[in-house]
């Protein structure tokens, strides 16, 4: 095969085989099934019907374990049961650190608490580990 440059780009100069194929081995469905990404098994009969890949058409397909696993769905996460009826009732908190690089204050650590009834969101900058109760409180 050759190839022509125009300007910046290459045009190659062949021919366009139809109804061959270059297949010297006749694969399984299966094998098919894999390399084309796990179509369904009629996709990949009609290929064989149509000269396209080279493989036996009158053999079954098994459902292999990635397309049963592709189509499986994930449970949703129960609903809470908590529940707020006035501020700081029930709260989230989150203690982050030691950072790889201090504060220009020199904090090395995050102490996140959120309210779950109204959102509020308080984010303390801590220089040890040891303030987390004082500023908790």
């Amino acid at each position: 095969m050759t190839a022509e440059r125009k300007n910046s780009l290459y045009y190659l100069l062949g021919e366009v085989m139809t109804g061959e194929m270059n297949s010297i081995a006749t694969e399984s469905l299966k094998l098919w099934h894999m390399r084309l990404g796990h179509p369904a098994e009629g996709s990949v009969k009609e290929l064989v019907r149509k000269w396209l890949i080279s493989a036996d058409a009158s053999s079954k397909l098994d459902p292999c374990e990635q397309c049963i696993l592709s189509k499986s769905k994930k449970l949703t996460y129960p609903a809470g049961i908590h529940t707020s009826t006035a501020p700081l009732g029930y709260i989230h908190s989150d203690l982050w650190g030691p950072a790889p690089v201090a504060t220009i204050g020199g904090g090395k650590y995050y102490l996140s608490i959120i309210d779950d009834y109204s959102r509020k969101l308080w984010v303390f900058i801590l220089k040890e580990k040891s303030e987390t109760f004082q500023k908790f409180k």
